[in-house]
């Protein structure tokens, strides 16, 4: 009910029992607080055959949230076209994004997260190839894991 310029609010509960159930904040960001879990990507390309490299990656999953990172080195390009790839942790419910950094030149990458798939497809922000010789790349994103065969 409002009066002048002041507005009262009243909320009336009524109980035949009473049961208090204390809820701690574990409960509702215990996942969320939990460690990154470790795991090795693997990095191939679209086209061609890529050379030498080597990939960490690391991982958390809330829900059905996977929050993901990686670190790609590619030591030696070899054959390699079209845009590289990385395995991820789980398959993805739907098509989600990426973004990444060519650490080398400072380039922008984007990836891409393919419904079904269970890696990331990355190219440079304007589409173009982002390996060669002795490049790192950092990317990170978040999808939707299917986790079960649905």
């Amino acid at each position: 009910m409002a009066t002048g310029k002041s507005i009262v609010i009243g909320i009336l509960v009524v109980c035949a029992t009473f049961t208090a159930t204390i809820v701690t904040l574990d409960f509702f960001f215990g996942e969320a607080r939990s460690p990154w879990v470790a795991f090795a990507p693997s990095v191939g390309s679209l086209g061609g055959s890529i050379g030498s490299t080597s990939a960490v990656g690391s991982y958390k999953l809330i829900g059905t949230t996977v929050h993901f990172q990686l670190t790609i080195d590619v030591v030696t390009n070899g054959t390699a076209t079209g845009a590289l790839t990385a395995t991820l942790p789980y398959p993805s419910r739907s098509n989600a994004v990426a973004i990444g950094r060519d650490v080398s030149i400072g380039n922008l990458l984007q990836g891409v997260i393919y419904a079904g798939t269970r890696q990331a497809v990355i190219f440079t922000y304007n589409n173009a190839y982002p390996g060669g010789d002795r490049k790192q790349f950092y990317l990170s994103g978040t999808y939707e894991a299917r986790l079960s065969s649905e």
